[in-house]
């Protein structure tokens, strides 16, 4: 990734009371968060009214054509029944030369129970947790919505942290 890169708007999807929306804002961007939960939203544009904040989803967000060089989104996409929606939306609210950070539970680290434990692991919130993804199958999803360019961050607990790019 090009630590050079000159990055000006932020979106965090999932953006809870704010607080990436408000370091992004500290760091010179431009920040916006979207939320479906309106009690973070209320609380999120009370504790950072500088920043911008939307009860919405990422889908209906996309709509708008707006573009953005970062978006952060942190343990949300194992909590949705429609991830290819998900990084479709993401996909397009992206700027040509963006960067994707996400995070989320990882099925397929060493330290995840195998199935006969499974329902053991702290990670498997039920019934929060609808997805459990693996790098390949997030790498299969990123891959099938126009990210091609992926670095995964070395993490010793049980989650994955990517960051992706899509590139011409």
């Amino acid at each position: 990734m090009n630590k050079n890169q000159n990055y000006k708007t932020f979106l965090d999807v999932g953006c809870n009371i704010g607080t990436a929306v408000e370091a992004a804002r500290l760091e010179g961007m431009e920040g916006c968060g979207v939320e479906i939960d309106y009690e973070s939203i209320q609380m999120a544009k009370s504790y950072f009214p500088e920043n911008e904040f939307e009860v919405i989803s990422v889908q209906d967000f996309s709509k708008t054509g707006r573009k953005f060089d970062v978006i952060y989104s942190t343990e949300v996409v194992e909590h949705l029944n429609d991830p290819h929606g998900f990084f479709e939306a993401v996909s397009e609210l992206l700027s040509p030369q963006g960067v994707f950070y996400l995070t989320t539970p990882d099925g397929g680290h060493f330290m995840t129970p195998k199935k006969e434990k499974i329902m053991q692991w702290p990670e498997m919130k039920l019934p929060e947790h609808i997805s459990i993804f693996t790098k390949k199958s997030l790498l299969h999803l990123l891959n099938k919505h126009g990210f091609n360019k992926h670095r995964f961050v070395l993490n010793m607990k049980s989650g994955i942290k990517c960051i992706s790019r899509k590139t011409a």
